[in-house]
Order: C-alpha cells, then sequence, then structure tokens
C-alpha cells in the first residue's frame, strides 16, 4: 500500500475534512490532541493518507500560505463531487482562489472532467478523469 503525507496544523480539524467531509475511512485510532496524527484510506484503492502534523516553522508557513497539490489521475470525478456534495461547498469563482475548505465543481480539460478539493489547510488534492 501506497502511503502518501498530508500536513496539518491540527489533526482534529483534518480528521473531520477527510473522514467527515470526503468520506475517506479512518484506519486506527481516531486523533487524541491536535497536534497527532492518523491515518485514512483514500478513494484510490491502495493508497493511504498520513495526516501529520507540521512539526517545524516553515512547513507550518507554507500550509498556512499556499499549502501543495495532490494529483489523482484515471479517477470517476462524478462519483467524488457526489461523495462530497453537500459536505464541501462550491466555488465558483477561478480555481486559483479557491479558498480552503471549497471544491471547483466539475470542470472540462482536454480529454476529460476534473475537480479540485481544497482542504481546510490550503492543500489541493485533484481528481482527474481521461
Amino acid at each position: 500500500m501506497l502511503t502518501i503525507p498530508i500536513f496539518t496544523v491540527n489533526a482534529f480539524k483534518s480528521k473531520e475534512f477527510y473522514c467527515d467531509k470526503m468520506q475517506f475511512n479512518l484506519i486506527g485510532p481516531a486523533p487524541k490532541k491536535e497536534n497527532s496524527h492518523f491515518l485514512t484510506s483514500g478513494p484510490v484503492a491502495g493508497i493511504s493518507f498520513h495526516i501529520k502534523p507540521a512539526e517545524n516553522k516553515e512547513l507550518k508557513l507554507i500550509l498556512n500560505k499556499e499549502g501543495y497539490w495532490l494529483t489523482f489521475d484515471n479517477f470517476n470525478v462524478t462519483e467524488m463531487l457526489n461523495r462530497i456534495n453537500n459536505k464541501i461547498r462550491e466555488f465558483s469563482g477561478p480555481v486559483e482562489e479557491l479558498p480552503p475548505e471549497t471544491h471547483s465543481g466539475l470542470l472540462d480539460c482536454p480529454g476529460g472532467l476534473y475537480i479540485l478539493i481544497n482542504d481546510p489547510f490550503g492543500n489541493t488534492l485533484i481528481f482527474n478523469e481521461w
């Protein structure tokens, strides 16, 4: 199984977003403190997410300003949209200005569709369907 780290500054808020809103499955115990870590199984078979605290100042600054991007190809984006519908707000502005805890809705690109989802800390998950 591939495990991808996603850094956070608040484990409780991350659990709410990834497990409650995006419906990722919690693996193991739930976080017991704000700076703890936990595992989830993501929407892609064979991939888990290790939600872990940003332990150094530089990483915390990056998360508070811009986050980072994770891209998943060959994904059923309509299914993802149905999964998050009414749980994560759709943002109707330009995707470059996508605020935390919002999604882009379905977008067209040459050869397929995609959806961008921002977590509470500015990390962007991109799901593509080609």
